[in-house]
């Protein structure tokens, strides 16, 4: 053995602030799109706001999974991406299984109710990516 000094991975960390400047734009949409324009396009209310409650459940798992591994913290670059797959997997389990625990308990229209979770998880998703993608490649050409 030589004793050679393993090499430091540059330490980054996920871009926090746009991640939930992310999160409040997709809630504003979410407010108005089932409580403002939803029902002014023929939805009764009571869709119009299981769909929205639908959509809380997804963005709440999803901000809360997201604010479990600490995204502000600078962390080695090579943790960064095994984290956010964690977060992904976990919300993947964790909506459905909130969102089936609030169905049985407040019983909600079925149909708006997964509407609103489905559009929320994957508006999330597809926002977080165009979020983090980009502010990773910044900083490892960074470096």
């Amino acid at each position: 053995m030589t004793g050679s000094k393993p090499t430091e991975q540059p330490r980054f960390s996920l871009p926090a602030g746009r991640l939930g400047l992310a999160w409040l734009v997709l809630l504003g949409l979410g407010l108005l799109g089932w409580l403002v324009i939803a029902p002014r396009q023929g939805m009764p209310l009571e869709e119009a706001r299981a769909a929205l409650l639908g959509t809380l459940v997804a963005l709440l798992v999803g901000g809360g999974t997201l604010l479990m591994v600490s995204p502000w913290k600078a962390r080695p670059s090579g943790d960064l991406p095994t984290l956010w797959l964690l977060v992904t997997v976990v919300r993947l389990f964790a909506t459905p299984a909130c969102a089936l625990l609030l169905y049985f308990a407040a019983r909600q229209p079925t149909g708006p109710y997964v509407l609103g979770i489905g559009s929320a998880y994957i508006a999330l998703l597809v926002l977080e990516t165009s979020v983090i993608v980009p502010d990773m490649r910044r900083q490892i050409d960074s470096n």
